[in-house]
């Protein structure tokens, strides 16, 4: 483990040191990234990540992304979620403007805005018309889609369920008293008779 810190040390060290990197080095502390995250060893992961991230490495800002996103070995945190998305996304990345889209879409962390999710879902169709029927992003669409229409049915559930949970109490609060009001009236009217 001392040896595992070390060499990871040393790595990010020259890299940070401003050397230029090469792709070996890279691939190296993607590597050694990757291997400690999959141990959900994330004290030594994440400044690897972060690292690589810094140095405009796309799946490593991808990489950010998601473990901001769902939490993963971090406390869930939208916003840098979304930072990493976008600086993954304005490269190129595919999948990050998905998730840039879908957060605008649901609201994750950002206002939501149906205009700017759409600018996200499109971002390439001026330069990539032949993407427009790619299975992978009709895929994603209908994903956003079906999460959005998810999130508005347990939304819609939850104020159902609140205004029927009003609608007892009211009816037990002025029920009670009438029921007391009609078992009085109706031993006055036996014990009178």
């Amino acid at each position: 483990m001392v040896a595992r810190i070390a060499v990871t040390s040393i790595v990010l060290s020259l890299i940070l040191a401003g050397s230029p990197a090469q792709a070996s080095d890279v691939d190296t502390l993607y590597r050694l990234a990757a291997t400690a995250h999959q141990q959900r060893d994330y004290a030594r992961s994440l400044p690897l990540w972060h690292t690589l991230a810094e140095k405009g490495v796309v799946n490593a800002q991808y990489n950010l992304g998601q473990i901001y996103y769902f939490g993963d070995g971090v406390a869930r945190d939208y916003p840098l979620a979304m930072h990493w998305f976008k600086r993954a996304a304005a490269q190129g990345d595919k999948a990050a403007q998905a998730y840039v889209g879908s957060m605008y879409q649901r609201g994750d962390g950002v206002p939501a805005d149906a205009a700017e999710a759409h600018r996200w879902f499109v971002m390439n169709r001026e330069h990539h018309r032949h993407h427009d029927h790619d299975p992978q992003l009709i895929a994603w669409r209908k994903q956003a889609n079906a999460l959005i229409w998810q999130r508005d049915m347990a939304e819609s559930m939850a104020r159902s369920q609140q205004d029927s949970a009003r609608m007892i109490a009211e009816l037990q609060r002025r029920a009670v008293p009438a029921a007391i009001a009609a078992d009085g009236a109706a031993g006055m009217t036996l014990a009178g008779r």
